[in-house]
């Protein structure tokens, strides 16, 4: 059948879309009830396939073969939420690592955007007008590497209240604690119905979800890309983690006398080897937690965006994307209070001063006291005549670790 969009790539003729309800109430299921061209001139959709096709996605029929793709769904996959997602994880994991007494405001961020996420997809999945896609992109984007650190402490300040993230949900947090307890629940709920069976599930346009390799391997696609690749291109891929796992080596051969002291009989230490690379080493920590597996995360939902969803990559200003690019404001802020101390920590990185043949800035000895000693102004403590009165404060211990290395501005707490 000829339509008005006959010369487009795809002419609009669904194959059950557009059957009425009085038809089917009168008994005629048979009928084909084509979308006919006086309908869409009626509708004012003559101008272009993307008016129909928007009219289309206000409320997609079941079973008509998904003729035209997922739907897009700015509001949990469009450039700007993911874009905002990104910035807002960054940020904070600076703050938790390097900051951690300041991250009581940026922390419910990271909160807001979690929930944001959580609960718009629950809404939209009890009025069935979610898609399995965008239900996966919703829960993967809540669910950053990030948020399954703030999870783990929140599970942990059950019984310990001081580590890392002690200032937002340790002891005495009792409020934020429960309501990141909750956001964890939520989302390990949805993770469950999202991977249910069909038959046990129900979704928007489960026709797409057919041979849809996007949805299949979502969280396996950063690794499958590289499958079919040049040699070279999977070295590439493999680089970050070939220097991480090298990195850790060298960390551990130059500090084991530390882990296994002189005498010990080797045994496996993981948490003595964890702690004293936390200690002394704190970027190889910072980019095993938090750097590659935030870079993994970040390359799944671009790759499930682009393979299953790319309309999702539509540039659009919408109400929701332009609120969520405002939820990474202030752990912005906050990180930008860091950018004067960020070339001294920088320069003072074991790897970096390697490379640049730079010296460590002080050594001093472990049993140094961790003090400030004033020079008395008393002549007769000082020994030195009334003439010769002065004060001086001598900064014994300043910016030091404790254990012989001199502490990092962004160095962070134990």
């Amino acid at each position: 059948m000829d339509t008005v969009f006959s010369n487009s790539t795809r002419a609009v003729v669904p194959l059950g879309a557009a059957c009425f309800v009085d038809s089917l109430q009168a008994g005629n299921l048979a009928a084909p009830c084509p979308v006919t061209d006086d309908m869409l001139r009626f509708l004012n959709l003559t101008d272009a396939f993307e008016d129909y096709f928007s009219a289309y996605c206000l409320k997609p029929p079941q079973g008509d073969g998904c003729p035209y793709g997922y739907c897009s769904n700015l509001d949990i996959a469009g450039l700007f939420v993911r874009i905002a997602a990104y910035l807002t994880n960054f940020f904070v994991a600076i703050l938790v690592f390097y900051k951690p007494e300041d991250l009581t405001e940026t922390f419910w961020s990271q909160l807001l955007s979690i929930y944001s996420l959580l609960l718009t997809c629950a809404w939209t999945l009890i009025r069935h007008q979610l898609t399995k896609i965008h239900a996966t992109l919703a829960l993967a984007t809540a669910g950053s590497p990030l948020t399954v650190c703030i999870f783990l402490y929140a599970v942990r300040s059950i019984w310990q209240g001081e580590h890392r993230l002690g200032p937002a949900v340790g002891r005495g947090r009792l409020f934020p604690r429960t309501i990141v307890l909750l956001a964890m629940c939520f989302w390990i709920g949805l993770f469950i119905y999202v991977t249910l069976p069909t038959h046990l599930s129900h979704f928007q346009q489960e026709d797409c979800q057919q041979n849809n390799n996007g949805i299949k391997y979502f969280f396996a696609l950063p690794l499958l890309i590289f499958v079919d690749q040049p040699g070279w291109v999977q070295f590439l891929g493999a680089l970050p983690f070939l220097l991480t796992a090298i990195a850790w080596v060298v960390a551990i051969l130059l500090r084991r006398r530390e882990i296994w002291p002189p005498g010990e009989v080797y045994k496996p230490h993981p948490v003595t080897v964890w702690q004293t690379l936390k200690k002394h080493y704190p970027f190889i920590q910072f980019v095993t937690v938090i750097g590659i597996p935030t870079a993994y995360w970040i390359a799944a939902i671009e790759l499930g965006v682009r393979i299953a969803t790319p309309k999702d990559n539509h540039v659009e200003a919408t109400f929701g994307q332009v609120l969520a690019m405002f939820v990474a404001v202030p752990p912005l802020l906050e990180a930008l209070e860091l950018r004067r101390r960020v070339l001294d920590w920088f320069l003072d990185l074991t790897w970096v001063r390697f490379i640049s043949r730079r010296p460590q800035l002080v050594e001093e000895p472990e049993s140094e006291p961790a003090f400030t000693y004033a020079f008395p102004t008393d002549s007769r403590d000082s020994g030195i005549s009334n003439d010769k009165k002065f004060t001086s404060i001598i900064p014994l211990a300043d910016s030091f670790s404790g254990n012989g290395r001199r502490r990092s501005p962004l160095d962070p707490e134990v």
